[in-house]
């Protein structure tokens, strides 16, 4: 059979074309398709692939630009000046009387006398007067616990303390200003203090076995006929104290035991 030229358009594939008989295969290259007929000959070699185009070269990247620089802060505007000087305290005006002097409204001024003064730093008031004094009133404390153990008499509280419940068991009794403040610190020398305690008994009469002051014992001088060592039982006992103070921590206490059934 004669070679048959032709031209066929087809995709870049593998074509099969089968006829009845005898068998044809079809095997078409880039540019050529040879068609054969009878027993297929050798399919022909495909030609090489074209080289790839190389690709040309990257643009160089154009530099940043400068940053611009930022601008200086302005200066800070100063405070404006506080207001004026606080003015001086003005002098305190002349007190009338003198020091220690106690301050009395004499015809709408403030005055002082030398017959009536404090002293703070003994706590000592003191009252000198040419008229005579009709009566004085002293403090008294009713205390409901009975006389037992130690007793603490504080002269700046009462001057008389008056225990009202039995006593439970003979007791002593110590002298002073308060928890925080001596007697000693209170009088000075030759000054003169006298106080009461009253003791209440029941069936058993107890009564003060041991005085002090300041917690100091000390060794009282008792009148005549004071009964020292028993109490009066269902009844009172009133002892009365009457100390001076002779110097430092120094004193003479004279003592009275008067029971009242």
């Amino acid at each position: 059979m004669p070679e048959i030229t032709a031209t066929f358009v087809v995709e870049p594939y593998n074509i099969n074309i089968t006829p009845t008989s005898p068998g044809v295969t079809v095997t078409p290259t880039t540019t050529n398709l040879n068609v054969y007929t009878g027993i297929a000959g050798a399919t022909g070699p495909i030609g090489p692939q074209g080289a790839t185009g190389s690709t040309g070269p990257t643009g160089i990247q154009g530099s940043t630009g400068p940053q611009g620089t930022t601008g200086s802060t302005g200066p800070i505007g100063a405070t404006g000046p506080s207001g004026g000087p606080t003015g001086a305290t003005g002098a305190t005006g002349p007190i009338g009387g003198s020091d220690t002097q106690i301050l009395f409204n004499d015809a709408g001024v403030a005055n002082g006398s030398a017959n009536l003064t404090f002293n703070k730093s003994t706590n000592v008031l003191n009252i000198t007067t040419t008229t005579s004094l009709q009566q004085a009133l002293e403090k008294v404390t009713t205390n409901s616990t009975g006389s037992t153990g130690t007793v603490n008499f504080d002269i700046l509280d009462q001057a008389i303390l008056f225990k009202t419940a039995n006593a439970t068991a003979n007791f002593a009794i110590n002298i002073r200003g308060n928890s925080v403040t001596t007697l000693d610190s209170v009088m000075n020398s030759n000054n003169s203090l006298t106080v009461a305690y009253i003791n209440t008994n029941g069936a058993t009469g107890y009564y003060a076995n041991v005085i002090q002051i300041d917690g100091s014992n000390v060794t009282p001088i008792y009148s005549p006929g004071s009964n020292l060592s028993v109490g009066t039982s269902n009844g009172k006992d009133i002892y009365t104290f009457n100390i001076i103070k002779t110097a430092s921590n120094t004193y003479t206490v004279f003592t009275s035991k008067i029971g009242f059934a």
